[in-house]
């Protein structure tokens, strides 16, 4: 789980192979992700964080991998978050 700047809280699922964000009233946002080996899919991502550079590292354990993502869509009121494999 990790909490970027503006309060939007991603929370990855290792058993539905994806990451979840929500913001600070636990409305879920946006998800990205789904069970496969290919670049951008996961196998039980088991930890997150997230840099001062809008950066999400997804621990993709399944497939014993970083995947590394820039978040998009990011400000205070957003209700709309992007993540691009980078």
């Amino acid at each position: 789980m990790g909490v970027d700047r503006f309060g939007h809280i991603y929370v990855s699922f290792a058993g539905a192979s994806m990451v979840r964000v929500y913001n600070h009233d636990a409305a879920l946002l946006s998800s990205f992700g789904y069970l496969g080996i290919r670049i951008g899919e996961f196998n039980s991502p088991t930890g997150l964080w997230l840099d001062s550079t809008n950066r999400i590292y997804v621990a993709d354990t399944g497939n014993l991998r970083v995947q590394v993502f820039q978040l998009g869509g990011l400000n205070a009121g957003s209700e709309q978050v992007t993540a691009t494999l980078h």
